[in-house]
C-alpha cells in the first residue's frame, strides 16, 4: 500500500500531517517504501536501509525537519546517497538543514556538505595525496604569492589570535605537486550570503562558520584537480554548489522518477517546468510528489 504524499503545506510551512509523532511515522513510511529505488544508486558501503534510519533519527533530533516535505528529504538522502556520504552523524560528512522556501511556501530540506565530506570526497578522487585548510586571523603572520614562484607561509600566534580575515585550503597531488586556494572573509560570506540556510540557527554556517569557510576554500581549489565525471569528487562539488548557490540538484531525473526539468537559474528562484506537466507553476516539491507517488510507490526499482 502507498503513503499518499502531502501535496501543500500551510502557510507556516507545516506539513499537512499533525502532531510531530504523526509527522515522524509518516516521512518514516514515506522513506521506508522508497527504499527499493534508492538502492540502485548507493555504494557498496552504505545502504538504503541505513540512509533511511540516519534521516528518521535526524528529524527525531530535529523537530524542524519534520516541517519540511519528505520530497525534499528524500532528494537530500539520494544526493548523499551517490557520493556516498552519510548526512547528520559524528562523521561531519553532511547536513540536513530545514529551510524556508518562500516561492513555493514551504519548508524544505537542504543538503549542506561539510568540512570533512568535501576532505573525503577530495581522497576518493584517485589524484590527491592530501588536503587540508585553515582559518587565518588578523594577528597571525600569514603570507602568500602567486605567480611562477607560488608560495604560502602561515605562523598562527599562540595569543590572542584576533578575528578571521581569510582562509585557504592546500592540496597535494600523488604526482608530488602542490597548489593553495586564499579566499578572504569577505568573499566567503559573500557565498554564505547566497546560502538557503545560511539563517537558520542550526545551519553549520551557524554552528561552525571556521569549518564551513575552510570548506569553501577547499571546495575552491577542488575544481583544479583533474578528475572523471563518474568520480564522487566532481558530483559532489556540482550538489554543494548547486545547493549554497540557491540552485537545487535534481537525482530524481537521473533515477527516472522525473523529465528532465527547466531550473530557472535564479538564486531566489526555486521553481521548475516539467516538460510533460500541464501545470508549469507548480513548486518543484510539488512536481516530485506526483511523480514519486506515481513512480516510486510501491513500483519497481529505478535501474
Amino acid at each position: 500500500m502507498t503513503t499518499n504524499v502531502p501535496q501543500n503545506n500551510n502557510d507556516n510551512g507545516a506539513a499537512i500531517v499533525a502532531g510531530p509523532q504523526a509527522r515522524l511515522n509518516f516521512l518514516k513510511t514515506f522513506l521506508d517504501e522508497r527504499q527499493k529505488s534508492i538502492a540502485p544508486v548507493l555504494p557498496k558501503h552504505l545502504t538504503a536501509e541505513r540512509l533511511v534510519k540516519i534521516a528518521a533519527s535526524a528529524a527525531s533530533r530535529n523537530p524542524e525537519l519534520l516541517d519540511c516535505t519528505p520530497v525534499s528529504i528524500l532528494v537530500c538522502l539520494i544526493d548523499c546517497g551517490t557520493l556516498g556520504l552519510e548526512p547528520a552523524t559524528p562523521l561531519g560528512h553532511a547536513h540536513l538543514v530545514p529551510f524556508m522556501n518562500n516561492q513555493a511556501h514551504q519548508r524544505e530540506s537542504q543538503l549542506v556538505i561539510g568540512y570533512k565530506g568535501m576532505i573525503q570526497l577530495a581522497h576518493w578522487s584517485g589524484e590527491v595525496a592530501d588536503v587540508y585548510a585553515h582559518e587565518v586571523c588578523k594577528n597571525d603572520y600569514f603570507k602568500y604569492r602567486l605567480g611562477t614562484n607560488r608560495e604560502l607561509l602561515h605562523e598562527p600566534t599562540m595569543d590572542d589570535r584576533g578575528e578571521i580575515v581569510a582562509f585557504y585550503a592546500v592540496v597535494e597531488y600523488l604526482s608530488g605537486a602542490k597548489g593553495f586556494a586564499v579566499m578572504s572573509k569577505r568573499q566567503v560570506d559573500q557565498i554564505r550570503e547566497f546560502s538557503a540556510s545560511s539563517k537558520n540557527a542550526k545551519s553549520p554556517w551557524t554552528t561552525a562558520y571556521d569549518q564551513m569557510g575552510c570548506k569553501t576554500a577547499v571546495r575552491r581549489m577542488m575544481k583544479m584537480v583533474p578528475m572523471s565525471p563518474e568520480k564522487p569528487l566532481a558530483r559532489g562539488l556540482a550538489v554543494d554548489e548547486a545547493h549554497e548557490w540557491g540552485r537545487r540538484s535534481n537525482p530524481l531525473a537521473d533515477m527516472g522518477f522525473l523529465d528532465e526539468p527547466q531550473i530557472i537559474d535564479s538564486p531566489a528562484d526555486a521553481q521548475v517546468v516539467t516538460p510533460s506537466s500541464p501545470d508549469a507553476s507548480k513548486s518543484r516539491g510539488d512536481a516530485l510528489a506526483d511523480k514519486l507517488a506515481g513512480k516510486a510507490g510501491g513500483g519497481s526499482p529505478a535501474s
